[in-house]
């Protein structure tokens, strides 16, 4: 697939080099003179990757930024701003506004190519925290509960989660069933696949793994048809400890709408990270 880039800068002669030298390196290019138009092809045409002059007519960079970075449609898109200010209090700024990178348009062409693929290489081994507008560093460690739409394609999140923590050193444990969806679309080649049962245990299946392990747990709605609330609850949190002393970077699927409402709370209670796939969407709704 053929990267596009989002090229905003208001200076025709710039804008034309920038377009002229990505297109030589084989990416295709979009152009806008100004944050408004910025924004508006950003949201249909979803780049992969925003170059964002600092400084533009009608809305300037540092506006345009916060705007893409707070709306969830375009949050993911990878931002780099340019300008020829480059104090510490300038790059602060860009930062501050939402900047994955900043580059210095005093410095050559060949470097905004390579800071170009740096970047969109770097978002390709975070599929799914780059989603969330979130690194692999933030999701590290941390017991995720995943809510979902059984009518969505939610599958493609969970392979995402895959790919981004083996990416990363992972060893992938996919705790599922056979007549699940999650167990027909992963690849059994790549992850350690474990069918769960009654009587499943998980501290041997988490001891044949050494290193840093991620674990994908399909899913609590399962448990909670196969044993009922209070078994559930307690089976649960007792998995739940298992994968923190591990230290394991985990995802834990839950469907909302096959709970009573105080279930499905209870079950919530039990993590300080929960986001959502809903409509094409992934949403953080908790992230303490």
């Amino acid at each position: 697939m053929v990267d596009r880039i989002l090229i905003v800068e208001d200076e025709k002669d710039i804008r034309e080099l920038i377009k002229i030298n990505l297109e030589l390196k084989n990416y295709q290019t979009l152009m806008a003179e100004d944050g408004e138009e910025a924004l508006k092809i950003a949201r249909s045409e979803k780049p992969s990757l925003i170059l964002l002059d600092a400084l533009l007519p009608l809305k300037n960079g540092f506006e345009t930024c916060r705007e893409l970075k707070n709306n969830e449609k375009t949050s993911p898109i990878p931002v780099i701003m340019m300008s020829v200010l480059n104090r510490p209090v300038d790059v602060k700024m860009m930062r501050d506004a939402g900047a994955d990178q900043v580059f210095d348009k005093s410095n050559p062409q060949s470097e905004l190519i390579a800071l170009i693929k740096e970047t969109i290489e770097k978002k390709r081994r975070q599929p799914f925290s780059s989603r969330i507008n979130l690194s692999y560093d933030d999701i590290k460690g941390k017991n995720i509960l995943f809510h979902f739409n059984a009518l969505s394609s939610y599958e493609k999140i969970v392979k995402e989660f895959a790919e981004e923590t083996k990416a990363n050193g992972n060893s992938v444990i996919v705790l599922t069933m056979l007549d699940s969806s999650i167990y027909n679309i992963i690849d059994k080649k790549s992850y350690s696949i474990e069918l769960l049962t009654e009587q499943t245990l998980i501290s041997p299946i988490l001891s044949k793994h050494k290193g840093e392990i991620a674990v994908v747990y399909d899913s609590i709605t399962n448990l909670y048809h196969t044993m009922g609330f209070d078994a559930a609850y307690e089976i649960l949190k007792q998995i739940k400890l298992r994968f923190t002393e591990r230290k394991a970077t985990s995802l834990f699927l839950i469907n909302p709408e096959a709970h009573s409402k105080e279930d499905f709370v209870s079950f919530s209670s039990l993590f300080s990270y929960h986001i959502r796939f809903d409509s094409d969407e992934l949403k953080v709704l908790k992230w303490i």
